[in-house]
């Protein structure tokens, strides 16, 4: 899923594609189906104009590969004034704020416990796994995955890992729809400090629950990792 504020409009066909995994060095574009694959081949150069919170950039495109409805392409020529406007974008503190909540999909929870979605852009998304009545929800877990490719999540009894997400390379009824498969998740070796800190940064700039903020805060503290 992609918010409006990223879209990116192909010159040869003028037409808009949401972008999806942006970052500093490139992005993905979601196709509608397996047929556009052919407009895609890779190593072709693409022109168009990128959009970012209504406004648009001119962008070069290369095509490096083909994911399930993924089309993942390098930018080309990056520019001062898009640099900085992807650095203030892409800022893990506006990334943050970008989180929302949105109605969980079907598959997820259970009798004893639930999990709450919040959606944010450039593939920032962030499960919590909650238990108890409304009004007195238990925090049991919480799995951040940003830039579309890495995680960390936080667990009790005050564990933390991070790590890299996978997906496999599938066209299917869910294409388009974020979903969790265990498989795709490699925790790392070693709890990575860099995407630790990246990712309480997000946590602490979002709207999430002040007692959730503090809960993270307290997994680091008690955990083995802390400083």
């Amino acid at each position: 899923m992609s918010l409006p504020g990223e879209q990116f409009r192909l010159t040869a066909n003028g037409k808009v594609y949401a972008v999806v995994d942006l970052s500093l060095s490139g992005l993905a574009l979601r196709i509608l189906g397996v047929d556009e694959r052919v407009l895609f081949p890779v190593g072709v150069r693409l022109e168009g104009h990128l959009n970012l919170n209504r406004r648009k950039y001119r962008v070069e495109l290369t095509v490096k590969n083909l994911r399930g409805d993924q089309v993942g392409c390098e930018l080309v020529r990056i520019d001062a004034e898009l640099h900085d406007a992807l650095e203030h974008w892409l800022s893990p503190s506006n990334l943050g704020k970008s989180l929302r909540p949105l109605p969980m999909p079907m598959g997820f929870g259970g009798a004893r416990s639930e999990w709450i979605w919040f959606h944010g852009r450039s593939g920032t998304e962030l499960l919590a796994q909650v238990s108890g009545s409304e009004g007195a929800l238990t925090l049991e877990r919480l799995l951040l995955v940003f830039t579309g490719t890495q995680f960390v999540e936080w667990s009790l009894p005050h564990q933390i890992i991070s790590g890299e997400v996978r997906q496999v390379d599938a066209f299917g009824p869910m294409g388009g729809i974020f979903r969790v498969e265990p498989e795709w998740f490699h925790a790392d070796a070693v709890l990575d400090p860099a995407k630790l800190a990246l990712a309480e940064t997000l946590v602490m700039s979002s709207t999430l629950p002040e007692a959730w903020k503090d809960w993270v805060s307290d997994c680091r503290k008690r955990s083995n990792h802390g400083s």
